[in-house]
């Protein structure tokens, strides 16, 4: 419900079940146009792959948890460079 920005290691707690909106965003500290493959992980288990070139912004639903479940989602960018975010974590009301 709403607009909630959460921090990589944060939580977000979902209410009801409407889908959750993923935004990605990937960008190179110096602004080059860089080519990536970027994997959205939710509780280890792979969800979308996507690839683009930065800057780059996609938003992406995902069905919430089950109540009273907790999962994570993390982004691994293959390409052209390995990165592993921290995860952000969404537990769900039950």
């Amino acid at each position: 419900a709403g607009n909630q920005w959460i921090p990589m290691g944060g939580e977000l707690e979902a209410q009801g079940g409407g889908a959750l909106l993923i935004r990605l965003r990937v960008s190179t500290s110096d602004r080059r146009e860089v080519p990536f493959t970027l994997r959205l992980i939710r509780s280890g288990r792979l969800l979308s792959v996507v690839e683009g070139r930065t800057p780059f912004e996609k938003i992406l639903e995902a069905p919430p948890p089950e109540p009273g479940a907790r999962e994570y989602f993390r982004i691994e960018i293959t390409k052209p460079h390995w990165l592993l975010s921290n995860p952000i974590f969404v537990r769900r009301r039950g």
